[in-house]
């Protein structure tokens, strides 16, 4: 076992952890920041290569700030805190600006203007993850792939490092660090894909919840975790569909019909959309089309040059191998399983401004953090968090860390590679991802949660049964932990909060209404580390924006 020191660790190298370190290192250079990355940092998170755009960005002219947070407020239904919101939409078009400095491509129509869909979303072209990798490396960050974290080490309510594990040699390792930034990404393994295949995620399939469960495990506080998201997906890839929709596609249902049209709703990325292809399905109107043969040949370009070549050029190839021609044929969609997500939704650890979570010397950004900013807002705090990181190391000596912590973790950590287990980690999982789907997803019911939380007792216990034969496997087992801690922060807040909000994604059937006068709150969640007890706490939203913001 070594421990190493660092003074700024980076938990997670996908895009929030790459502008964290950079961040860090351009605050104070003489600063040591290591970044942790379970996969690879090139490709690593939820932006393997980039996006065909950046989404929620106030391009001047054509969007304001106020009708940014009027737009954020709607999709949230106020359920944020404005302040957030208000930095995103303030540094959105200097973060464009600065990509497309570093070299990521946004086109530009024969006058020179951004290529804006809606009033938010701006094209984008390159491989801004490479773009990244290259700057991390750049600024002399340590950059360690391949080693998971396990665990958060605190003294008292200060976060001074972590332990992790080495996936391919089995190596443990214990970080001692100032200030830890955690960007570890979504829960994108929680509800099962209807494949069934375990990593037929619309997310990065390495995201199995980490982030989330060693935060909470630390005692941290987390919000949201009811909200338990669902996608558009192009049946049988793990893949994103909803961009599609920026573009002008129809939706069709079996019968041939336009369906939002019942609705009242337009075809546009939004929880009415959501909603009805949830109804169209589950009234027997499946399946799902996209049409796109009512567009214009240079749209269907635009799509072809963004959606093929930047964001999922598996996209392509997989149309290819099925025949699929958008100017003749409808493309099938679904929905993916539900996902916690705090960059696509609204789940995950609280902030503030500096990008502080509840736990002195812990920052957090990205998918890992209840935001719902997608890539600026994984960009912007990722780099506020890294910032503020790098201020708070270089005035606070090397903490000491406790050695019970570490040996307590190796054990937990190396148990199932120990142990006489008789349960592959991919079994308990795919039981667990099931329960999920059938208990914790919409529709929800006191019934239902409360069987699920009497099956995640049951798993508790099966996770002293879990077998590993390799680092790998060990891997894991671990993510089986995280699942589980998932899990149970989203049943518990799924049943304390009586009421239907976000449309699908909390749905109760025995509370079908959104009740704005007794539910518009926070609904965080907190582990008390002496009783081992789950705190449910609420606090009024949504938090109102600073005076004078906006003047």
């Amino acid at each position: 076992m070594e421990i190493i020191e660092t003074d700024i660790l980076v938990i997670g190298g996908g895009a929030a952890g790459c502008m964290a370190s950079i961040a860090a290192k351009n605050k104070n250079p003489e600063l040591d920041v290591t970044l942790l990355e379970k996969t690879c940092v090139k490709r690593g998170g939820s932006v393997g290569r980039g996006m065909d755009h950046l989404n929620y960005v106030v391009v001047p002219g054509i969007g304001t700030l106020r009708e940014y947070i009027d737009f954020f407020n709607v999709m949230t239904e106020k359920i944020l805190d404005q302040n957030l919101i208000y930095i995103l939409g303030k540094e959105s078009f200097n973060l464009l600006k600065k990509l497309e400095n570093w070299g990521v491509i946004f086109p530009k129509d024969e006058k020179g203007n951004y290529l804006v869909r809606g009033k938010f979303f701006v094209e984008m072209r390159g491989d801004l993850k490479s773009i990244l990798f290259q700057k991390v490396l750049s600024h002399g960050v340590k950059v360690i792939e391949r080693t998971m974290a396990t665990s958060l080490l605190t003294q008292g309510n200060r976060v001074v490092g972590a332990t992790a594990l080495n996936v391919r040699s089995g190596e443990f390792f214990v970080y001692k660090a100032k200030a830890t930034v955690l960007t570890a990404g979504s829960a994108a393994r929680f509800g099962l894909p209807k494949t069934g295949y375990l990593f037929g995620t619309f997310d990065c399939p390495s995201c199995a919840g980490d982030g989330y469960s060693l935060a909470f495990r630390a005692g941290a506080e987390l919000m949201n975790m009811e909200c338990t998201r669902k996608m558009f997906m192009i049946k049988d890839f793990a893949g994103p569909a909803y961009s599609f929709l920026h573009y002008g596609c129809h939706l069709i249902n079996a019968l041939g019909e336009r369906f939002m049209e019942r609705y009242g709703g337009k075809e546009e990325p939004s929880y009415l959309t959501l909603w009805a292809m949830w109804r169209e399905m589950s009234e027997g109107r499946a399946p799902i089309y996209m049409r796109f043969s009512h567009l214009p040949d240079e749209v269907l370009e635009r799509i072809m040059n963004g959606m093929f070549t930047v964001e999922r050029p598996t996209i392509k190839e997989f149309f290819s191998s099925r025949g699929i021609d958008l100017k003749r044929d409808d493309v099938e969609i679904t929905l993916s399983g539900p996902v916690l997500c705090g960059g696509h939704g609204f789940s995950g650890l609280v902030i503030n401004e500096k990008a502080e979570t509840s736990l002195v010397g812990l920052y957090a950004a990205g998918d890992v953090v209840a935001l719902g900013g997608c890539l600026p807002g994984a960009l912007i705090f990722g780099e506020i968090a890294g910032r503020n990181a790098a201020k708070y190391a270089s005035s606070v000596p090397m903490p000491e860390i406790d050695k019970k912590q570490i040996e307590s973790e190796r054990n937990r950590v190396f148990m199932p590679l120990e142990s006489k287990g008789d349960i592959p980690p991919r079994l308990l999982e795919f039981k667990l991802r099931r329960i999920i789907n059938e208990y914790i997803d919409s529709p929800k019911s006191e019934r239902k949660l409360k069987t699920a939380l009497y099956y995640i007792s049951r798993f508790k216990k099966d996770l002293l049964r879990l077998k590993a034969d390799d680092p790998h496997q060990l891997m894991r087992a671990l993510e089986v932990h995280f699942i589980l801690d998932c899990a149970e922060m989203s049943a518990l807040a799924s049943l304390a909060r009586q009421e239907s909000r976000w449309g699908i994604f909390h749905y109760r059937i025995d509370y079908p209404s959104r009740d704005d006068r007794n539910w518009q709150k926070f609904l965080i969640l907190k582990l008390d580390k002496k009783t081992k007890k789950i705190q449910i706490l609420t606090k009024p939203a949504p938090i109102k924006l600073k005076r004078g913001v906006l003047e």
